[in-house]
């Protein structure tokens, strides 16, 4: 019988601490996948992760694929091809989010069918926060649903994600039977129908509004400023998170980045918690400038930046969004399961891709929630939310469709 090393169940302990730091959120997302890689290597004697193997998901397919869909986006709005579509979809929506809902989680759905959908939330993320903005929206109460539809979109074809190709090539070599084109398109298109049923129901009700829509400051009557403030230690704010301030104090204010201890943090979330000596840079109008100062222990840092200046408020930063992977044996364990269950492999074998495609409860869980993560603003709390509930509801739908299209 197998027993736990010392080095398994240190892997095991700093999983558990990142995921933890995950959740509640300390730190950057960014940061404690880092500091895990770090920790990883340091620990090499217990652990056995060589400084080569530590960095090597740099160089990974699937974190070239994400860097490439970005300049893939880019290289697409500039084409000019995104802001027609935007602006036949904006005549038809207009100022209602059930629409843009609506017209989001229709473009994205299919096109992820014919194209991997990651990139055709690459493509599509620009055009969605645009008419978000431009029309009074929050984006954040459409990144989401946008990254969750082209998971459902992405089930509908074998090409839909790379996790389907991945999935197919090891069915051929356990099962000898690949999967076809549409080889399940019809279970995909249940877990599309119930899905976006579900983001235009509940998702909508849970899913946060944490981004400002930029045509709502645009039409204020106040001229809006670029200016750091300090906290103070006797600040009563002291100890609260930065949304749980907004809300004692009765301001709002969009918060650009945060020094702190000789640190640069851009766009923190609300779940920060406010220290001692932090300086944040705040974009906010004059009125909501003056309730903020009232704020005992809340003061003006001198010769605060300019709005043009805002790229000198820190040092050049890069965020590298990294997707750790490994050679998964996932699928042959799976077929030996079932085998020893007596069981259809092959209905097994869907159910893991399925599962491993339609990952709702972490901005890390899959690619597309990485993309949408920083733009909407998210908290890893936020997935949890409105992901776990969909995660429930699609796993008896697919269980149930596996069942009955397949059999066991």
């Amino acid at each position: 019988m197998a027993t736990l090393t010392t080095g398994a169940i240190l892997v095991f302990l700093l999983v558990a601490v990142a995921l933890a730091l995950f959740v509640t959120e300390p730190v950057p997302i960014d940061v404690t996948a880092l500091g895990l890689m770090v920790t990883l290597m340091v620990l090499r004697p217990w652990t056995g992760i060589s400084p080569s193997e530590g960095v090597s998901g740099l160089s990974n397919a699937a974190t070239v694929t994400i860097l490439a869909m970005m300049i893939l986006s880019d290289g697409v709005r500039r084409t000019g091809l995104i802001q027609r579509l935007q602006s036949i979809v904006a005549a038809y929506t207009g100022s209602s989010e059930r629409r843009q809902l609506g017209a989001t989680i229709g473009i994205v759905g299919p096109l992820s069918a014919l194209i991997n959908n990651t990139a055709a939330v690459a493509v599509l993320m620009p055009m969605v926060s645009d008419l978000a903005h431009e029309n009074g929206t929050s984006p954040s109460k459409l990144l989401l649903s946008l990254s969750y539809a082209s998971m459902f979109g992405g089930m509908l074809t074998l090409v839909g994600t790379s996790t389907n190709l991945l999935a197919s090539s090891l069915a051929a070599e356990y099962l000898g039977r690949p999967f076809s084109m549409f080889e399940f398109t019809h279970l995909g298109a249940v877990v599309f129908l119930v899905g976006s049923a579900y983001l235009f129901t509940v998702g909508y009700w849970l899913t946060p509004a944490h981004v400002h829509p930029r045509s709502e400051r645009e039409t204020t009557d106040e001229e809006e400023y670029l200016t750091e403030v300090v906290v103070r230690e006797e600040s009563p704010a002291v100890g609260m998170t930065i949304a749980e301030a907004f809300e004692a104090f009765g301001f709002k204010a969009e918060i650009v980045q945060l020094l702190r201890d000789d640190e640069y943090y851009r766009d923190p979330t609300g779940s920060t918690t406010i220290h001692p000596g932090d300086v944040y840079t705040v974009r906010i109008t004059d009125a909501e400038l003056r309730a903020l100062l009232d704020v005992n222990g809340v003061d003006l840092v001198p010769e605060a930046a300019a709005e043009g200046n805002l790229d000198a408020l820190a040092p050049e930063q890069t965020l590298v969004e990294i997707v750790l992977t490994a050679g998964s044996d996932l699928v042959g364990e799976t077929v030996d399961a079932a085998t020893r269950l007596g069981v259809d492999a092959f209905s097994f074998v869907l159910a893991v891709t399925f599962a491993a495609s339609t990952a709702f409860m972490s901005p890390v869980g899959y690619q597309t929630n990485l993309f949408v993560y920083g733009p909407g603003k998210y908290e890893f709390r936020d997935f949890v939310r409105v992901g776990g509930p969909l995660q429930l509801l699609l796993a008896v739908v697919t269980t149930a469709g596996i069942t009955a299209f397949w059999g066991l």
